[in-house]
């Protein structure tokens, strides 16, 4: 039986660009049928890899198969089986490639052997392919008829103008390697070779094993592709499309050759590579130029099946080479490493343009066997002066930036460093070059595995702007090739360095990754002050995450359930969060009310704080999670003794799916104290209760219903996934001209209060941040705040009324209650809103850019209280125009007093004289001022503003408040 070329039926009936041809055999109904096709003759090779695909289909079982066969002699008598595989229901070409090494010539034989088969399985062979070190006989001489003596393998010449890659005599013992390069007569023992040690004088001993520079060839590196497209070997210059290689400028560098852009990728694989250490690197440099069609891969390989996708980049690096360096991890056969250039682009696309890739200087680092990685303490760093051993990710779009002092974007990034405010940081940049979801990945050395007591691995991180990003800390297990998240931020953080740590423990060798990704034009996110200490995370004063443990908080004994400590990954209810606050990831840990056999509404769980001291702390905040259909209640007590316990913060009811802040003033007294959590089932056993990250805070803080923003958000919080932009707190005298000078509460330039920039953004993008959770009241609620905005065109504020019927019908938002656009002057204006619900209701603040680039909208001193909003006394805020105010309306009123009481003692001195007090008297005598009056709908912020607002002034002559509408 003999191998025919068969044609595509579909050729002859189009010009269809998938036709060819390929071989298979041609059947004869005898009872055992075989069908060989010989390749040419091969030279002896120590590495020679012949690859092609196959197509097999039966309808049945079969015991036909399709077998690779090294002849060695004419007859057939030596044969050596390479490759045997049995014919299966596939219906794939399927892709082979078989390695050898032979000390004679050979023949490469493809056998197709059926026995006795009743229904004639399918099989084809198609581009068929040798590697460059394969060494081909240019006289294809015939196999000899007995064995010939063994010769020395010779290395195939490329099919390049590369220099010969070894010796063609080797004047070393037969368990020697010779260093053939170096001066003299140089030997190894042969064992040395292949060993990611540079053990000749000038490496000859590796330059075949995987590292090369392509100034003396591939180095047994070789182009794999099927089809048109290529990777070639060249020399730069000025005539080729990358004028210079990354080693010396004018030495040689590989690159893709695209012949037919529809045709998917262009493969380079690498010689086998030795058995390597877990601690094994591979740099190589790569250059990725214009266009948009087209990406670079790498890919692990060991054995025939089994590849591993490692790394992959689609973007450019414009005219620039990129280091990487590429964790392999700990290998245990010998392997290859393969890089795979695609592309995806039509034929009929004209307007797609393929990219120039190329690829430089490959090297090994720590591989050998015996490598032991130094402390990983060193990975501590200030970056005070370098890296301190951290490395860029080069799969990315973008680079973390070395900096020192402020940035050049305005309200974005921090002031200075956070080791000493003078030094450098790390930062990404959003700019216009830039587009939301870039990512920069900062690197760590790899890390021996930890040990019982794991390290704590601490930074301090900066994210401060209305577009920010996220930011997110990872390990990245090299044996299992998982990324494993264990802490994230995302949206702004305020205008200052907040610390994060987590305690590492892993059995395996890792790497920390820190990644960054972009969210707009107006925000940076920066890191600081990286360390690695050995053993848990050292408790942060003043606060408990339950990471380690549960802090001394104890289970009460006279309840009817327990609050339990778990992770988001051991989370078995729909219902309970995965992740937890402190972390914002699966592996951080949080308490949450146990769920009964059978649920009761009304039991209660309780846990007690440790004792406090009194006068220790001023504020309680905590971070609550309440969610699912029926959910009960949190309580919050201070308790002084069994019956002296008042209830310091209430939440009941589902409350969106999400962890919520509440912080609460606690009460000062003479006895000690802890703090009780209460949560109390719901209707159904689908609700659930969780706390996090419960904090005893020195600083004084507003109770539930009120901010004023000098301290943090209170329970206020950014819309991250509904709106382009985040509200920003911010000091009123470190802005720029169009933000308010003074905020509303001190009325001075350190005071605090939000603000959207219109500089930030588009026309009409928004910002949005919502409120707590509020319980109705039968009185109704007044909503009264303070705003602020100037500029022309400066855009639109609105307040949201919403509550959980409306929320669940659709109505995401809910009914606008109050709308205020446009310019309204330098000058802080008050707003009261009176709403009426019988259910929990929050409120929305959206703030909507308007056309002009500059200005900006702030809010200020938030209060909410029961009933209505004219039943509400306002006390007088302590503005130095006030006290200014006051002293001049106390010396006209002496001043008047006095007049009048002149005036009537002469009038009382003159004989029967008629005497009249004439209304212009006071009217020439009284000078006024509108800081004589507690205007407390109009609090100037300039030195001379004669700006008014007539839609809602207070006047308050005896501490009562009388509005004008």
């Amino acid at each position: 039986m003999l191998w025919q070329v068969h044609t595509l039926n579909f050729c002859t009936l189009s010009k269809n660009p998938h036709c060819g041809h390929y071989i298979t055999p041609a059947h004869d109904l005898s009872e055992i049928q075989t069908a060989e096709i010989i390749a040419s003759t091969l030279l002896p090779s120590t590495d020679c890899t012949v690859r092609f695909y196959h197509y097999s289909h039966s309808e049945n079982s079969t015991s036909a198969r399709l077998v690779v066969i090294l002849r060695t002699l004419r007859n057939g008598d030596d044969d050596r089986i390479l490759w045997d595989k049995t014919v299966t229901q596939s219906f794939l070409w399927h892709r082979v490639e078989v390695t050898f090494s032979t000390s004679v010539k050979s023949k490469i034989v493809f056998q197709y052997v059926a026995i006795d088969e009743a229904h004639v399985p399918q099989t084809a062979v198609d581009d068929l392919s040798f590697s460059v070190t394969c060494a081909h006989d240019p006289d294809n001489s015939e196999l000899p008829v007995t064995p010939e003596p063994t010769m020395t393998p010779a290395t195939a010449t490329p099919m390049t103008d590369a220099p010969p890659a070894s010796p063609t005599v080797n004047p070393c013992k037969e368990n020697e390697f010779y260093c053939w390069r170096s001066d003299g007569v140089t030997c190894i023992a042969a064992g040395t070779q292949c060993n990611y040690v540079l053990d000749c004088p000038l490496g000859e001993d590796e330059e075949t094993c995987g590292p090369c520079n392509f100034e003396n060839g591939q180095c047994q590196w070789s182009d794999i592709s099927v089809g048109p497209n290529k990777w070639q070997w060249v020399k730069a210059s000025n005539n080729t499309d990358l004028p210079t290689d990354h080693n010396t400028g004018t030495g040689h560098y590989m690159q893709t050759y695209i012949m037919d852009p529809s045709k998917n990728e262009a493969v380079f694989q690498s010689p086998s590579l030795p058995i390597s250490s877990g601690y094994c690197q591979l740099l190589f440099h790569f250059l990725m130029g214009a266009g948009n069609a087209g990406n670079l891969s790498l890919i692990l390989q060991k054995g025939e099946e089994d590849r591993k996708l490692l790394w992959s980049r689609s973007s450019s690096t414009s005219a620039q080479w990129v280091p990487e360096h590429l964790p392999l991890g700990k290998q245990e056969q010998p392997y290859r490493i393969i890089f795979s250039s695609q592309t995806s682009l039509r034929q009929d696309d004209s307007r797609s343009t393929t990219r120039t890739i190329a690829l430089d200087d490959i090297s090994f680092h720590n591989c050998e066997k015996d490598y032991q990685p130094p402390d990983f303490s060193l990975a501590t760093c200030s970056f005070e002066k370098d890296l301190c051993g951290w490395i860029q990710g080069a799969a990315d779009d973008l680079d973390w930036e070395r900096w020192s002092g402020p940035n050049e974007t305005p309200n974005a990034g921090p002031p200075g460093d956070h080791t000493s405010g003078n030094g450098y940081y790390l930062y990404i940049k959003s700019s216009s070059h830039s587009k939301k979801g870039d990512t920069a990945h900062l690197k760590s050395p790899l890390s021996p595995p930890t040990g019982p007591d794991g390290y704590c691995f601490m930074f301090w991180y900066h994210m401060f702007g209305a577009t920010v990003g996220s930011l997110r800390m990872s390990i990245y297990d090299i044996s299992s090739n998982h990324i494993t998240s264990m802490w994230q931020r995302q949206g702004s953080q305020g205008n200052e360095w907040h610390m994060a740590q987590s305690h590492v423990q892993l059995t395996e060798v890792h790497q920390i990754l820190i990644e960054a990704s972009v969210g707009g034009l107006s925000g940076h996110i920066a890191v600081d002050d990286l360390s690695v200490t050995k053993g848990a995370c050292a408790p942060t004063e003043g606060i408990c995450d339950f990471e380690e443990g549960d802090c001394g908080w104890i289970q009460q004994t006279d309840d009817d359930l327990d609050w339990i400590r778990v992770s988001g990954n051991n989370v078995q209810s729909k219902s309970r969060p995965g992740f937890d606050h402190t972390t914002n990831t699966t592996n951080g840990y949080f308490f949450y009310v146990e769920s009964a056999p059978t649920h009761v509404q009304g039991h209660t769980a309780r846990m007690t704080s440790p004792l406090l001291q009194t006068g220790d702390a001023k504020c309680l905040q905590l971070w609550y999670y309440m969610e699912g259909q029926g959910t009960g209640t949190l309580n919050v007590y201070q308790q002084f003794s069994d019956k002296d316990r008042p209830l310091l913060v209430t939440q009941s009811g589902e409350q969106g799916g999400l962890w919520r802040f509440a912080q609460t003033p606690l009460t000062v007294s003479g006895s000690n104290y802890r703090i009780v959590v209460e949560g109390i089932t719901g209707q159904t056993e689908q609700g659930v209760i969780a706390l996090d990250d419960v904090q005893f805070s020195d600083y004084p803080c507003t109770a539930s219903g009120q901010c004023d923003f000098e301290v943090n958000f209170c329970s206020w919080m950014n819309l991250l996934e509904e709106d382009d932009a985040d509200w920003l707190r911010a000091q009123a005298g470190t802005g720029n001209h169009t933000r308010p000078s003074v905020d509303h509460t001190t009325n001075t330039s350190t005071g605090y209060y939000l603000y959207m920039d219109s500089s930030v953004g588009t026309w009409g993008d928004t910002a949005m941040i919502l409120s707590e959770i509020f319980t109705p009241d039968s009185r109704g609620h007044c909503f009264t705040f303070w705003y602020h905005m100037y500029g022309y065109n400066v855009g639109t504020l609105k307040l949201y009324k919403n509550n959980r019927t409306a929320h669940n019908s659709g109505n995401k938002f809910g009914q606008i209650v109050w709308e205020e656009s446009g310019d309204q002057g330098d000058v802080w204006r008050k707003a009261n809103v009176y709403v009426a619900y019988r259910e929990p209701f929050w409120f929305i603040f959206e703030f909507l850019k308007g056309e002009a680039p500059k200005g900006s909208i702030a809010i200020d001193d938030i209060h909410i209280f029961p009933g209505p909003c004219d039943s509400y006394t306002t006390p007088p805020t302590p503005h130095h125009h006030d006290t200014v105010g006051i002293g001049v309306g106390v010396g006209v009123t002496l001043f008047v007093i006095f007049t009048v009481g002149a005036v009537l003692f002469v009038l009382n001195k003159k004989t029967k004289r008629e005497s009249t007090l004439e209304d212009d008297i006071l009217d020439s005598n009284f000078s006024y001022s509108h800081f004589d009056c507690n205007m407390t709908g109009l609090t100037s912020t300039g030195e001379d503003s004669n700006s008014s607002d007539l839609g809602n002034i207070s006047f308050s002559a005896d501490g009562n408040d009388t509005s004008f509408a």
